[in-house]
């Protein structure tokens, strides 16, 4: 049976911010994870809290996630995020065993 890795975490944002970071991830996944191999989906969502995002990221495995975490252009583009966000919490390590969607 195929198993993909997946993550989902919580950011909470400095006041106000959350729009602006959800426009930076947004590049940044289009930069970066659009050339990835190994990404299937990056998801950025929002609930009624006003300075929260959830993102949920879906990887062939996780060494394909590592290896676009070391490359440069994602340290660069990580430390140009972290000063919108207050606190990165609830991250949860997934391996996905099947659903729809998946093989």
């Amino acid at each position: 049976m195929k198993q993909y890795y997946a993550q989902h975490v919580k950011a909470t944002v400095k006041p106000g911010k959350r729009d602006e970071l959800i426009q930076q991830l947004q590049q940044l996944s289009a930069e970066l994870l659009t050339r990835a191999s190994g990404c299937i989906y990056y998801l950025i969502s929002t609930t009624e809290e006003p300075d929260v995002l959830w993102i949920s990221e879906l990887w062939t495995s996780k060494e394909a996630k590592d290896a676009i975490a070391m490359k440069p252009e994602s340290a660069k583009g990580m430390k140009e995020l972290m000063p919108l966000i207050t606190s990165m919490t609830d991250r949860t390590h997934l391996t996905v065993v099947g659903g729809t969607g998946v093989d």
